[in-house]
């Protein structure tokens, strides 16, 4: 029996840290952007909840669902009629922004993203 014990005891310790190393180990890209050449904001893109979270200095951090796909990384934010949308070109780091309201579109800016610096930050709880 006490081997019986100790082999399912060390299993459990195997999935555990299996567990904690695939948790931290998370797909998560780090993106510095600018927009018009000048440093805009971080991006955090989480593959495995298909979110993207921004920093824009000065405001809170927000997470929007994003389609992500082999060649590209986009998201919107819907306020009222008004669609802001945002796609990176997960190839060249191209980033542009675009604004959709009733009867019109116009371009919002056109960018870079780089392979970020700023990890994504830390949670509380």
């Amino acid at each position: 029996m006490t081997g019986k014990h100790l082999a399912r005891g060390l299993a459990a310790i195997a999935f555990l840290a299996f567990a904690v190393t695939k948790q931290a180990n998370a797909a998560i890209l780090e993106l510095d952007c600018s927009l018009n050449g000048q440093f805009f904001e971080n991006i955090w893109v989480d593959f495995d909840k298909s979110v993207v979270t921004e920093s824009v200095p000065g405001h809170p951090l927000v997470t929007y669902p994003a389609l992500i796909t082999a060649t590209s990384i986009s998201w919107k934010l819907i306020s009222g009629p008004v669609t802001d949308t945002y796609n990176i070109d997960r190839t060249t780091g191209d980033y542009h922004t675009g604004v959709i309201a009733p009867g019109a579109y116009g371009p919002g800016g056109h960018g870079q993203c780089v392979k970020g610096t700023k990890p994504f930050p830390a949670t509380k709880f």
